[in-house]
């Protein structure tokens, strides 16, 4: 079973490149991410460490 939080995080990362273009083109470049969320997503993979994988 996937946890909410790794849901997120593979929706964060898969929509990465799209907003990072969207952003340049409109003149605002890539934007920092608020302390909180690099906080819960720090702890979410250290979480993922912790458990064995399905392979």
């Amino acid at each position: 079973m996937i946890s909410k939080s790794t849901e997120l995080d593979q929706k964060v990362l898969s929509n990465f490149p799209r907003q990072a273009i969207l952003e340049f083109r409109k003149g605002r470049g890539l934007q920092y991410p608020r302390l909180n969320e690099v906080y819960d997503s720090l702890f979410a993979i250290l979480r993922q460490l912790g458990q064995p994988t399905d392979a």
